[in-house]
Protein backbone atom coordinates (compact mmCIF):
# COMPACT_ATOMS: atom_id res chain seq x y z
CA UNK A 1 0.00 0.00 0.00
CA UNK A 2 1.36 3.38 -1.12
CA UNK A 3 1.72 6.46 0.97
CA UNK A 4 -1.54 8.24 -0.19
CA UNK A 5 -3.59 5.26 0.38
CA UNK A 6 -2.02 4.70 4.23
CA UNK A 7 -2.86 8.74 4.91
CA UNK A 8 -6.34 7.52 3.95
CA UNK A 9 -9.24 6.05 6.74
CA UNK A 10 -9.61 2.66 5.02
CA UNK A 11 -10.85 -0.78 6.29
CA UNK A 12 -9.46 -3.95 5.10
CA UNK A 13 -11.71 -6.81 3.47
CA UNK A 14 -11.42 -9.82 2.24
CA UNK A 15 -13.48 -11.08 -0.88
CA UNK A 16 -15.06 -14.50 -0.38
CA UNK A 17 -14.96 -15.10 -4.21
CA UNK A 18 -10.97 -14.48 -4.95
CA UNK A 19 -9.78 -15.00 -1.42
CA UNK A 20 -8.01 -11.38 -1.91
CA UNK A 21 -8.15 -8.84 0.19
CA UNK A 22 -8.78 -5.53 -0.78
CA UNK A 23 -9.46 -1.72 0.77
CA UNK A 24 -12.65 0.63 1.00
CA UNK A 25 -12.12 4.11 1.29
CA UNK A 26 -14.68 5.31 4.47
CA UNK A 27 -14.52 8.55 3.14
CA UNK A 28 -15.68 8.15 -0.32
CA UNK A 29 -17.01 4.60 -0.51
CA UNK A 30 -14.04 3.46 -3.89
CA UNK A 31 -12.74 0.36 -3.34
CA UNK A 32 -9.33 -0.81 -3.90
CA UNK A 33 -7.29 -4.21 -4.51
CA UNK A 34 -4.87 -4.70 -1.70
CA UNK A 35 -1.42 -4.25 -3.68
CA UNK A 36 1.69 -3.38 -1.96
CA UNK A 37 4.41 -3.33 -4.30
CA UNK A 38 2.36 -1.73 -7.27
CA UNK A 39 0.16 1.45 -7.84
CA UNK A 40 -3.81 1.05 -6.87
CA UNK A 41 -5.61 -0.76 -9.19
CA UNK A 42 -9.13 -0.13 -8.63
CA UNK A 43 -11.73 -3.31 -8.52
CA UNK A 44 -13.49 -4.05 -11.67
CA UNK A 45 -16.55 -2.44 -10.98
CA UNK A 46 -18.25 -5.79 -12.51
CA UNK A 47 -16.93 -7.27 -9.75
CA UNK A 48 -20.77 -8.10 -8.53
CA UNK A 49 -20.04 -9.81 -4.60
CA UNK A 50 -18.22 -7.09 -3.46
CA UNK A 51 -20.35 -4.56 -4.87
CA UNK A 52 -23.66 -6.00 -3.77
CA UNK A 53 -22.23 -6.95 0.00
CA UNK A 54 -20.82 -2.74 -0.22
CA UNK A 55 -24.40 -1.72 -1.56
CA UNK A 56 -26.16 -4.03 1.16
CA UNK A 57 -23.78 -2.60 3.94
CA UNK A 58 -24.97 0.85 2.84
CA UNK A 59 -28.68 0.23 2.71
CA UNK A 60 -28.89 -2.22 5.81
CA UNK A 61 -27.14 1.07 7.98
CA UNK A 62 -29.88 3.67 5.87
CA UNK A 63 -32.83 1.19 7.09
CA UNK A 64 -31.04 0.80 10.34
CA UNK A 65 -30.64 4.69 10.79
CA UNK A 66 -34.07 5.69 9.89
CA UNK A 67 -35.65 2.71 12.39
CA UNK A 68 -33.70 4.32 15.43
CA UNK A 69 -34.69 7.68 14.23
CA UNK A 70 -38.51 6.77 13.80
CA UNK A 71 -38.58 4.70 17.49
CA UNK A 72 -36.97 7.90 18.87
CA UNK A 73 -39.38 9.87 17.12
CA UNK A 74 -42.50 7.88 18.74
CA UNK A 75 -40.65 7.63 21.84
CA UNK A 76 -40.56 11.53 22.03
CA UNK A 77 -44.23 11.14 21.25
CA UNK A 78 -45.13 9.29 23.69
CA UNK A 79 -42.71 11.38 26.96
CA UNK A 80 -44.50 14.30 25.56
CA UNK A 81 -47.73 12.24 25.63
CA UNK A 82 -47.42 11.17 28.96
CA UNK A 83 -46.17 14.69 30.06
CA UNK A 84 -49.28 16.73 28.67
CA UNK A 85 -51.66 14.54 30.51
CA UNK A 86 -49.84 14.55 33.95
CA UNK A 87 -49.78 18.32 33.41
CA UNK A 88 -53.03 18.25 32.97
CA UNK A 89 -53.89 15.68 35.81
CA UNK A 90 -51.89 18.56 37.93
CA UNK A 91 -53.44 21.66 36.94
CA UNK A 92 -56.56 20.14 37.70
CA UNK A 93 -55.59 19.07 40.74
CA UNK A 94 -54.56 22.47 41.74
CA UNK A 95 -57.76 23.82 40.14
CA UNK A 96 -59.78 21.15 42.25
CA UNK A 97 -57.71 22.64 45.50
CA UNK A 98 -57.95 26.23 44.71
CA UNK A 99 -61.47 25.94 44.26
CA UNK A 100 -61.84 24.01 47.86
CA UNK A 101 -59.65 26.82 49.65
CA UNK A 102 -61.68 29.57 47.85
CA UNK A 103 -65.18 28.24 48.96
CA UNK A 104 -63.80 27.92 52.27
CA UNK A 105 -62.89 31.29 52.36
CA UNK A 106 -66.87 32.03 51.04
CA UNK A 107 -68.27 29.59 53.89
CA UNK A 108 -66.15 31.84 56.30
CA UNK A 109 -67.52 35.25 55.25
CA UNK A 110 -70.81 34.14 54.97
CA UNK A 111 -70.81 32.55 58.39
CA UNK A 112 -69.30 36.07 59.75
CA UNK A 113 -72.40 37.70 58.17
CA UNK A 114 -75.45 35.18 59.53
CA UNK A 115 -75.93 37.12 62.04
CA UNK A 116 -75.65 40.49 61.05
CA UNK A 117 -76.98 40.22 57.37
CA UNK A 118 -73.66 41.75 56.03
CA UNK A 119 -70.69 39.91 53.95
CA UNK A 120 -67.22 41.11 53.33
CA UNK A 121 -64.84 39.75 51.11
CA UNK A 122 -61.88 42.36 50.25
CA UNK A 123 -58.65 41.84 48.60
CA UNK A 124 -58.71 38.13 48.18
CA UNK A 125 -58.76 37.93 44.45
CA UNK A 126 -61.21 35.36 44.07
CA UNK A 127 -62.84 36.23 40.39
CA UNK A 128 -66.15 34.92 40.72
CA UNK A 129 -68.99 35.53 43.17
CA UNK A 130 -69.99 32.06 45.32
CA UNK A 131 -73.50 30.55 45.33
CA UNK A 132 -72.97 30.73 49.14
CA UNK A 133 -73.96 34.18 48.95
CA UNK A 134 -76.66 33.87 46.20
CA UNK A 135 -77.90 31.46 48.49
CA UNK A 136 -77.64 33.39 51.95
CA UNK A 137 -80.93 33.74 52.69
CA UNK A 138 -82.22 30.60 52.64
CA UNK A 139 -79.04 28.65 54.44
CA UNK A 140 -79.25 31.57 57.59
CA UNK A 141 -82.82 32.36 57.31
CA UNK A 142 -81.28 35.98 57.24
CA UNK A 143 -81.74 38.67 54.55
CA UNK A 144 -78.52 39.70 53.02
CA UNK A 145 -78.56 43.69 53.41
CA UNK A 146 -74.84 44.36 52.61
CA UNK A 147 -72.65 43.20 50.73
CA UNK A 148 -68.90 43.85 50.09
CA UNK A 149 -66.90 42.31 47.43
CA UNK A 150 -63.74 44.57 46.65
CA UNK A 151 -60.50 43.85 44.77
CA UNK A 152 -61.87 40.13 43.88
CA UNK A 153 -61.01 40.89 40.23
CA UNK A 154 -64.73 39.86 39.38
CA UNK A 155 -66.21 41.06 35.60
CA UNK A 156 -69.33 40.94 36.18
CA UNK A 157 -71.95 41.71 39.16
CA UNK A 158 -73.17 37.96 38.34
CA UNK A 159 -76.22 36.83 39.71
CA UNK A 160 -76.73 39.12 42.32
CA UNK A 161 -79.78 40.75 41.30
CA UNK A 162 -81.41 37.38 40.83
CA UNK A 163 -81.00 36.50 44.09
CA UNK A 164 -80.02 39.17 46.72
CA UNK A 165 -83.21 41.22 46.25
CA UNK A 166 -82.83 42.46 50.04
CA UNK A 167 -79.57 44.48 49.41
CA UNK A 168 -79.72 48.15 50.33
CA UNK A 169 -76.16 48.31 50.11
CA UNK A 170 -73.58 46.91 47.08
CA UNK A 171 -69.82 47.38 46.99
CA UNK A 172 -68.08 45.96 44.08
CA UNK A 173 -65.06 48.54 44.32
CA UNK A 174 -61.70 48.21 42.66
CA UNK A 175 -62.63 45.12 40.23
CA UNK A 176 -62.78 44.57 36.56
CA UNK A 177 -66.69 44.83 36.07
CA UNK A 178 -67.11 45.84 32.54
CA UNK A 179 -70.87 46.19 32.71
CA UNK A 180 -73.48 47.77 34.60
CA UNK A 181 -76.25 45.65 34.45
CA UNK A 182 -79.74 46.93 33.64
CA UNK A 183 -80.80 43.81 35.78
CA UNK A 184 -79.00 45.76 38.72
CA UNK A 185 -82.39 48.11 38.99
CA UNK A 186 -84.63 45.83 39.61
CA UNK A 187 -83.27 45.79 43.21
CA UNK A 188 -85.46 48.42 44.50
CA UNK A 189 -84.43 48.48 48.34
CA UNK A 190 -80.54 49.78 47.26
CA UNK A 191 -79.73 52.85 49.02
CA UNK A 192 -75.74 52.40 48.32
CA UNK A 193 -73.61 51.46 45.28
CA UNK A 194 -69.98 51.44 44.88
CA UNK A 195 -68.28 50.45 41.61
CA UNK A 196 -65.43 52.82 42.33
CA UNK A 197 -62.17 51.69 40.28
CA UNK A 198 -63.60 48.89 37.50
CA UNK A 199 -63.82 49.39 33.44
CA UNK A 200 -67.41 50.54 32.96
CA UNK A 201 -68.05 52.26 30.27
CA UNK A 202 -71.96 52.53 30.22
CA UNK A 203 -74.59 53.42 32.34
CA UNK A 204 -78.01 51.70 31.61
CA UNK A 205 -80.57 53.87 30.44
CA UNK A 206 -83.38 53.15 33.28
CA UNK A 207 -80.62 53.78 35.96
CA UNK A 208 -83.18 56.42 37.18
CA UNK A 209 -85.52 53.68 38.52
CA UNK A 210 -83.15 52.82 41.33
CA UNK A 211 -84.84 55.75 43.46
CA UNK A 212 -83.61 54.89 46.56
CA UNK A 213 -80.32 55.32 45.97
CA UNK A 214 -78.70 58.42 48.45
CA UNK A 215 -75.34 57.67 47.85
CA UNK A 216 -73.99 56.68 44.13
CA UNK A 217 -69.54 55.96 43.55
CA UNK A 218 -68.50 55.60 39.90
CA UNK A 219 -64.89 57.22 40.15
CA UNK A 220 -62.25 55.92 38.54
CA UNK A 221 -64.36 53.79 34.80
CA UNK A 222 -64.65 54.85 31.70
CA UNK A 223 -68.04 56.37 31.34
CA UNK A 224 -68.76 59.01 28.80
CA UNK A 225 -72.36 59.98 29.04
CA UNK A 226 -74.81 60.21 31.37
CA UNK A 227 -78.69 58.90 31.13
CA UNK A 228 -81.05 61.46 31.27
CA UNK A 229 -83.10 59.27 33.39
CA UNK A 230 -80.07 60.46 35.83
CA UNK A 231 -82.82 62.64 36.75
CA UNK A 232 -85.27 60.39 38.41
CA UNK A 233 -82.78 59.98 41.44
CA UNK A 234 -84.29 62.63 43.23
CA UNK A 235 -83.35 60.65 46.16
CA UNK A 236 -79.61 60.90 45.97
CA UNK A 237 -77.00 62.59 47.81
CA UNK A 238 -73.49 61.67 47.31
CA UNK A 239 -72.69 61.52 43.62
CA UNK A 240 -68.82 60.84 42.61
CA UNK A 241 -67.96 60.43 39.26
CA UNK A 242 -64.52 61.77 39.19
CA UNK A 243 -61.91 60.31 37.05
CA UNK A 244 -63.81 59.23 33.85
CA UNK A 245 -64.62 60.37 30.17
CA UNK A 246 -67.69 62.73 30.30
CA UNK A 247 -68.08 65.20 27.97
CA UNK A 248 -71.63 66.97 29.44
CA UNK A 249 -74.27 67.05 32.14
CA UNK A 250 -77.76 66.02 30.70
CA UNK A 251 -80.91 68.59 31.63
CA UNK A 252 -82.30 66.21 33.91
CA UNK A 253 -79.24 66.52 36.15
CA UNK A 254 -80.45 69.34 37.81
CA UNK A 255 -83.56 67.85 39.17
CA UNK A 256 -81.39 65.95 41.51
CA UNK A 257 -81.19 67.26 45.40
CA UNK A 258 -77.60 65.79 45.53
CA UNK A 259 -75.40 67.75 48.73
CA UNK A 260 -71.82 66.19 47.10
CA UNK A 261 -71.13 66.45 42.99
CA UNK A 262 -67.73 65.34 42.21
CA UNK A 263 -66.85 65.43 38.52
CA UNK A 264 -63.16 65.95 38.31
CA UNK A 265 -60.81 64.63 36.26
CA UNK A 266 -63.39 64.57 33.17
CA UNK A 267 -63.67 65.88 29.96
CA UNK A 268 -66.27 69.08 30.42
CA UNK A 269 -65.95 72.19 27.80
CA UNK A 270 -69.40 73.40 29.70
CA UNK A 271 -71.26 72.89 32.57
CA UNK A 272 -74.85 72.99 31.70
CA UNK A 273 -76.68 75.91 33.30
CA UNK A 274 -79.30 73.45 35.20
CA UNK A 275 -76.42 73.18 37.96
CA UNK A 276 -78.28 76.04 39.27
CA UNK A 277 -81.53 73.71 39.75
CA UNK A 278 -79.52 71.89 42.05
CA UNK A 279 -80.54 73.95 45.47
CA UNK A 280 -79.31 71.22 47.75
CA UNK A 281 -75.85 71.68 46.47
CA UNK A 282 -73.25 72.19 49.59
CA UNK A 283 -70.17 70.33 47.61
CA UNK A 284 -69.13 71.55 44.11
CA UNK A 285 -65.56 70.29 42.36
CA UNK A 286 -65.11 70.23 38.61
CA UNK A 287 -61.35 70.41 38.75
CA UNK A 288 -59.13 69.02 35.70
CA UNK A 289 -61.83 69.29 33.35
CA UNK A 290 -61.50 71.84 30.15
CA UNK A 291 -64.45 74.43 30.97
CA UNK A 292 -63.70 78.25 29.68
CA UNK A 293 -66.63 79.52 31.54
CA UNK A 294 -69.10 78.78 34.74
CA UNK A 295 -72.94 79.33 34.20
CA UNK A 296 -74.77 82.47 35.58
CA UNK A 297 -77.10 79.91 36.74
CA UNK A 298 -74.54 78.56 39.38
CA UNK A 299 -75.34 81.72 41.46
CA UNK A 300 -78.67 79.81 42.34
CA UNK A 301 -77.21 77.28 43.99
CA UNK A 302 -77.95 79.01 47.48
CA UNK A 303 -76.76 76.20 50.00
CA UNK A 304 -73.06 75.64 47.57
CA UNK A 305 -70.12 75.60 50.37
CA UNK A 306 -67.40 74.70 48.45
CA UNK A 307 -66.48 75.25 45.01
CA UNK A 308 -63.36 73.83 43.43
CA UNK A 309 -62.87 74.70 39.79
CA UNK A 310 -59.30 74.38 39.67
CA UNK A 311 -56.44 73.27 36.41
CA UNK A 312 -59.34 74.23 33.94
CA UNK A 313 -59.39 77.10 31.36
CA UNK A 314 -61.72 79.62 33.33
CA UNK A 315 -61.45 82.88 30.91
CA UNK A 316 -63.60 84.80 33.94
CA UNK A 317 -66.01 84.13 36.75
CA UNK A 318 -69.48 84.80 36.11
CA UNK A 319 -70.82 87.73 38.71
CA UNK A 320 -73.71 85.71 40.40
CA UNK A 321 -71.40 84.02 42.20
CA UNK A 322 -71.78 87.28 44.50
CA UNK A 323 -75.30 85.68 45.13
CA UNK A 324 -73.09 82.84 47.05
CA UNK A 325 -73.90 83.64 50.35
CA UNK A 326 -72.98 80.35 52.35
CA UNK A 327 -69.69 79.86 50.49
CA UNK A 328 -67.02 79.22 52.32
CA UNK A 329 -64.49 78.32 50.19
CA UNK A 330 -63.26 78.44 46.55
CA UNK A 331 -60.29 76.92 44.25
CA UNK A 332 -59.77 78.66 41.25
CA UNK A 333 -56.20 77.79 40.62
CA UNK A 334 -55.15 79.97 37.53
CA UNK A 335 -57.39 81.68 35.13
CA UNK A 336 -56.81 81.44 31.49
Amino acid sequence: MDNDTANVAITKKIDPTSGKFYHVIRTTGQVIWDNPHRSNVPIDPFCGAIRTKIAFNHQTAALKKKRCKEERLALIQVRQTEYAQKEMMRKATLEREEKKKKDEIWQHACQQGKITGKVRLEWEKMGYISDQVYSFSHRYRRNLTHLWIVGNELESIGDIPLHCHSLTLLSLASNKITDFSSALVSLKNLTSINLLRNRIEKLPSNIGDLVSLTNLELANNLITEIPPSFGKLVNLDRLNLECNRIRSLPESFGGMKCTTLNLNFNNLTTLHPCVGSMIYLKFLSINENYLKYLPEAIGNCSTLEILHVCKNKLMELPYSLGKLRKLKKIWLGTLG
